[in-house]
């Protein structure tokens, strides 16, 4: 199930008046003309239609552009245009005025070029003893809806902690007062089980895909800490929603906020920025996760990490204070890769992207042409581009 912010969401009434079928936009004569040029004339959008609902077929009726059910808006253009932006499908409507007061029926669409009516479900007995003009009120309540969960981030479904009934069941299996989660499950398992160099097209995709999920965390001021292979989880077509996706949040901070006060270190020092290692809390935030992008990206083309000679305390300290080494892909990549990872490594925050929707519109223009008399004007626009689905940024 979707988390939203529902509980968060401002409910406040609108209302319109059934309206009268009309022919607007048409000639003074009524009369259309068919592909053979024959003419008709037939039932439009508007009032109240007796005999037709949502769920009926749509195929057979003698009718042109039909509401299922009613119509209603206001004559007020200012007040029609506020009625149509804060009526959301699935509302819930109240007749108030004629024969059929107190009937409930519920917002099932828009219609018109500017969504001129608002389309109203009520029963078909209803109907019967409804007239034009009728005065109907939508509670409105779904603008400003967010959905928190991002197709790049795993699912989380419940969390909670292991009691002492559950404890005692276990078998020494779980501890009481454990935390637990339960979430989307990852058939692939994870990057981590990557071995070596793989091609630029999924090497790609790979980071394209990591960034939409950053991009997410990071317009919520969520920053992971603990970016590397073994939290990209693998979801397959065996799954709920196959695709990569962002794990193992369990050290993630609000950006800006204080932490690692305690002179604990925590995270992946093959992946640490210097920050991190540092324990330079102040200077943590999106471009923290960039860096560990990164030493991410390097191994997909190379086949290793920076520093993957090193041990742990040199790594600490190459991190610090060492550039990496040369660039040296093993396998074909577009011109500039290594000035962008370049760009992701840099010791000094300051210059890093700033912004994952940033670094993600530069990856994309890898692979475009650029203009060889003004190669700084080449298009950096990334709308067009089937990877950046759901940026958010």
């Amino acid at each position: 199930m979707l988390k939203t912010n529902q509980a968060n969401l401002v409910a406040v009434s609108v209302a319109g008046a059934i309206a009268h079928p009309g022919f607007a936009g048409l000639p003074a004569e009524p009369y259309r003309l068919a592909a053979n040029g024959t003419p008709f004339l037939l039932p439009t959008y508007g009032g109240i239609v007796y005999n037709v609902s949502v769920g009926d077929s749509a195929f057979g009726w003698a009718a042109d552009c039909i509401h299922p059910g009613v119509s209603i808006r206001q004559a007020d253009d200012l007040k029609n245009r506020g009625l149509n932006v804060f009526a959301c499908i699935g509302n819930r409507a109240k007749v108030m005025t004629g024969q059929a007061q107190g009937t409930v029926g519920v917002v099932t669409g828009k219609s018109g070029r500017f969504s001129e009516q608002v389309i109203i479900h009520i029963p078909k007995a209803a109907r019967e003893r409804m007239a034009l003009g009728d005065q109907i009120i939508i509670r409105s309540e779904g603008i400003g809806m967010v959905l928190p969960d991002h197709p790049e981030i795993v699912l989380l479904f419940d969390h909670g902690v292991v009691d002492a009934d559950a404890a005692r069941a276990s078998r020494g299996h779980f501890t009481a007062g454990a935390p637990w989660l339960v979430m989307e499950h990852a058939s692939g398992g994870s990057l981590g089980q990557l071995q070596g160099a793989v091609p630029w097209s999924r090497a790609r995709s790979i980071l394209a895909a990591i960034l939409r999920g950053l991009a997410h965390a990071h317009a919520r001021g969520v920053v992971h800490r603990d970016l590397k292979p073994a939290n990209i989880l693998v979801c397959t077509p065996k799954d709920l929603r196959p695709g990569l996706k962002l794990g193992d949040f369990g050290i993630a901070a609000a950006a800006g906020a204080e932490t690692q006060r305690s002179g604990v270190m925590l995270g992946t020092p093959a992946y640490l920025a210097p920050e991190l290692v540092g324990g330079r809390w102040r200077d943590h935030g999106p471009w923290t996760d960039l860096y560990a992008l990164g030493h991410l990206a390097w191994p997909l083309t190379t086949g290793r990490t920076p520093f993957q000679h090193l041990e742990t305390m040199a790594i600490l300290r190459a991190q610090m204070h060492d550039a990496p080494p040369p660039f040296e892909p093993v396998v074909p990549v577009p011109e500039g890769l290594g000035e962008w990872i370049s760009r992701l490594l840099a010791k000094s925050p300051r210059d890093r992207y700033q912004r994952a929707a940033h670094a993600l519109a530069d990856l994309v223009a890898l692979d475009r042409p650029r203009t060889a008399a003004f190669p700084d004007l080449a298009d950096p626009t990334p709308s067009a581009s089937p990877l950046l689905p759901g940026v958010g940024l």
